[in-house]
């Protein structure tokens, strides 16, 4: 029987652009900057289902509001697959270590209904009967097959960008043909953690460590944005120009240009109290409303990021979220470590 643990959480509206004391050390006073502050508390609720696995989870996504796919594992050793049938009440493992024996990243949504997902070691996974059975493919040039494939993106019906690498050694990008094959690959700098498709602009955003690029070409050629300063872990597109992308060590930035220039929304000093904010996730539902999650914190935005909600409460400070998906009816998931799987109440 479904166990669901329903918690009680408070949100505090933070303020960007305010400036806080840290405290003193040794009679020296430490000043820092924050791009929020707190000001009120309002209710909501934070549903956690029961998860068949204690692997983390790296990747949330439904392809229809009944039937949801989440991936994970430890890196260099275990891998797995887990399926929902009724809209995410609850989840069974589809595949495990049995056959995957290292940790999976990413999962994508063919426009034919076949869900992808990808991996270490250069190989990406397909399912075309809803997750029953999984078909691997080896890709990378043989120097570069251990490579982490880390994100991907259909630029059409039967084309994808693939991205991934590992630290400052290497990034590297992709493309999956309409026969499955991987028609090009190619190295860049820096390893890259996120890619989106914006199909009014046929545009592809890419970030990562301490990078970001644009392709105008369905990633055969990569232009740097010089966004630097973290490391960028997630990126997203709601509209033609507007984006967004969120830095591992507490960074929110925001275009209104396609890119070309960006603007700071979140930036903490070093001498932030309890240590920096940890952003892993990052997920915008229109150019205004989005969600931004990470180690210990979930945060809502409805004006665009100049103002965001944190949640409080329901032991969130315990979890870590890697991934947030949009479910079709309108609900936001999110998923993360110890296979922490939770609705987050509208």
């Amino acid at each position: 029987m479904l166990q669901k643990q329903v918690c009680s959480i408070k949100r505090a509206a933070l303020k960007c652009g305010t400036a806080w004391f840290s405290g003193a050390i040794c009679g020296v006073l430490l000043l820092g900057y924050t791009a929020c502050g707190m000001d009120e508390w309002q209710p909501t609720e934070f549903d956690l289902r029961e998860s068949p696995t204690a692997l983390s989870l790296r990747a949330i996504t439904f392809a229809n509001s009944d039937t949801g796919y989440a991936v994970g594992g430890r890196e260099y050793s275990d891998g797995v697959i887990l399926c929902s049938t009724d809209g995410g009440n609850t989840w069974a493992v589809c595949m495990d270590n049995a056959t995957l024996n290292k940790t999976l990243y990413d999962l994508s949504i063919c426009a034919d209904g076949r869900v992808w997902a990808s991996a270490f070691d250069s190989k990406i996974l397909y399912s075309d009967n809803s997750g029953a059975t999984w078909q691997t493919i080896q890709t990378g040039a043989p120097d570069l097959a251990w490579q982490p494939l880390r994100a991907m993106a259909w630029t059409s019906d039967s084309t994808a960008t693939i991205v991934g690498g590992q630290a400052t050694f290497t990034g590297v990008s992709l493309l999956l043909d309409a026969h499955s094959q991987a028609a090009q690959y190619q190295t860049l700098v820096g390893q890259l953690n996120d890619i989106t498709y914006v199909a009014p602009t046929n545009m592809l955003y890419a970030c990562g460590y301490g990078v970001a690029y644009r392709s105008a070409d369905g990633g055969q050629t990569w232009q740097n944005m010089e966004l630097r300063g973290d490391e960028w872990v997630a990126i997203c597109f709601p509209s033609s120009d507007l984006g967004y992308v969120a830095g591992r060590q507490g960074s929110l930035y925001k275009t209104t240009d396609g890119g070309n220039t960006w603007q700071n929304l979140h930036r903490e000093s070093v001498w932030r109290i309890g240590g920096r904010h940890q952003f892993n996730a990052l997920l915008f539902v229109s150019d205004t409303e989005g969600w931004v999650a990470g180690d210990g914190l979930l945060w809502h935005t409805q004006d665009g990021g100049n103002t965001w909600q944190s949640y409080k409460g329901g032991d969130i400070d315990r979890h870590q979220f890697n991934a947030l998906a949009l479910r079709p009816n309108g609900e936001i998931w999110a998923a993360g470590d110890n296979g922490i799987i939770c609705r987050i109440a509208p």
